[in-house]
């Protein structure tokens, strides 16, 4: 009985993830009519339970919806943009011949997406206001949470732009002399901030040689391309995406 119930279960859910596709696919295929802004469309293409995802390529018309799904989550395409190759009727059916221009205008070769944020699987807090820089110093450390606004906006800090070029090295050393009772884990969070300010700096170096892979850089990027490569792992697939065209671009195999 509990066997043919949890089969139950599982018929159903998978009715329900086609009902989800074939609603996603409805919409694709109306792309050229929708009067929503593409971005807006993309955003719930990329919000699709994974279950339904996986099952547009079994359906008609949802082989091309989830290439254009895996392209956006992989930071391939645009957030705003479509790869023409993968509209499903193609130009011919756009009356608005600059709505098709708005939609599919991005050079596919070069384009580079902003880096995603990382998750690092811990809560954040919310800073303390204070008037002391040092106090709010720890306190915007304390509500770090993977994201670039956050570690820029902790760079703009009095405190921190202070300790100027050696800002990393300050802070780490005065992370376990600071007498706080949270000192160790404000020393994790701040390991994690430095992971990310060097992908960052990875992501941008990378960005600017894909697009632009002169003679010049191929020789400044070339003792770098290792440690790079690696710290491009924290950004997961679109990590992994822009590493694989930094080989296809450096020749490396």
């Amino acid at each position: 009985m509990a066997e043919n119930n949890r089969n139950y279960l599982d018929f159903q859910a998978r009715e329900r993830a086609k009902v989800a596709a074939r609603r996603a696919i409805n919409i694709f295929r109306q792309l050229h009519a929708i009067e929503a802004p593409l971005k807006e469309m993309n955003e719930k293409f990329l919000s699709l339970d994974s279950d339904a995802v996986a099952l547009l390529p079994e359906m008609p018309g949802g082989v091309k919806l989830y290439s254009h799904i895996q392209n956006l989550a992989a930071g391939l395409t645009p957030l705003d943009k479509i790869d023409p190759d993968l509209l499903p009727f193609g130009e011919a059916v756009f009356e608005d011949k600059k709505l098709y221009r708005d939609y599919t205008d991005y050079d596919k070769e070069t384009y580079v997406p902003a880096p995603p944020k990382v998750e690092f699987r811990h809560a954040s807090d919310a800073p303390s206001p204070a008037a002391d820089p040092m106090a709010a110093m720890w306190g915007a450390l304390r509500a770090f949470d993977g994201s670039s606004e956050k570690l820029e906006a902790f760079k703009e800090l009095p405190a921190v732009k202070s300790f100027g070029d050696n800002w990393r090295l300050e802070i780490a050393e005065r992370i376990p002399m600071s007498a706080l009772p949270d000192w160790e884990r404000l020393g994790k969070l701040f390991e994690e901030m430095a992971t990310l300010d060097d992908a960052l700096g990875a992501w941008k170096a990378v960005s600017q040689f894909v697009k632009n892979p002169s003679p010049a850089a191929r020789k400044a990027i070339a003792p770098m391309l290792s440690e790079y490569r690696a710290r491009l792992a924290l950004f997961g697939t679109a990590g992994e995406t822009l590493k694989q065209r930094l080989d296809e671009v450096a020749g490396v195999s």
